[in-house]
């Protein structure tokens, strides 16, 4: 995520997030995979101190910092009761955003079993399949863009409750929501947007004081070469929550713990 300012390109939006633009004469090497990329002036840069690997750090310009805007559009977090939808990579860092917050009590609802278990790693109090009754709380943040487990979730906020959706995806069932509810019990229910620079700020300090507390290193792949990007992709899944590239770098000596990309 970078915010341009004084002197950007010529129709180089005020707010550009890099690998979202399509490549143009007026702004060439916009995308993160690759090994250079073309920064507007006045771009937010977030530095990563030298403690937090690379392969680690990685994802904070994107997964982390949505869970990091998704954190604060949700409000004050300590005391709260949260339940988090969703047990990839957004849904695990606001899970443990929400515990280092204060939350009083965190819960995933995720319907595979080995996201589940590595949700607990990741600080749930507790980790539920999709089906299960989920207690009362006082936030949800949907980081899983499901439509029916979102309205039946939902249904567990308490008075003055709020939704956050993190992960809507294009093509889900419209969700029916109970306006009545909403008005009656004072409940919000809120859009994200996309991150600003400020949360892959927040993502960063987030990782830089808390790595060595989570198992992040172990749901990032071992650092491969451009070269491996097809494959690499076409291959994760499983315990692979996000693949780490680092241009520049063959693709042997990468998977030997050469520097990944931090977009």
């Amino acid at each position: 995520m970078v915010r341009a300012l004084r002197g950007r390109p010529p129709h180089v939006p005020s707010r550009a997030s890099l690998g979202r633009q399509a490549m143009t004469d007026a702004w060439a090497l916009t995308g993160s995979l690759a090994s250079h990329m073309l920064l507007p002036a006045g771009a937010a840069l977030a530095l990563v101190p030298a403690g937090v690997p690379d392969a680690v750090a990685a994802p904070a310009g994107c997964a982390l910092a949505v869970a990091a805007a998704a954190i604060d559009r949700a409000g004050a977090i300590a005391g709260r009761r949260v339940v988090v939808l969703g047990a990839g990579m957004i849904g695990l860092a606001a899970l443990a955003m929400a515990v280092e917050a204060g939350a009083a009590s965190t819960t995933a609802v995720d319907p595979r079993a080995k996201r589940r278990r590595r949700a607990l790693a990741f600080g749930a109090d507790a980790a539920l399949d999709v089906d299960a009754r989920v207690p009362a709380c006082d936030v949800v943040i949907d980081a899983a863009g499901g439509a029916d487990t979102f309205v039946r979730v939902s249904g567990s906020l308490a008075r003055g409750g709020v939704a956050v959706v993190a992960g809507a995806r294009a093509q889900v069932p419209d969700a029916v929501v109970d306006v009545e509810r909403l008005s009656r019990d004072g409940l919000a229910l809120l859009g994200l947007g996309r991150p600003s620079p400020r949360h892959v700020l927040d993502a960063v300090t987030f990782l830089a004081a808390t790595h060595a507390m989570r198992p992040w290193a172990d749901i990032v792949s071992p650092p491969r070469g451009l070269e491996a990007v097809v494959e690499a992709v076409a291959h994760s899944g499983g315990s692979i929550a996000r693949v780490a590239i680092a241009p520049g770098t063959p693709a042997a000596a990468a998977v030997r713990g050469a520097p990944a990309h931090r977009p």
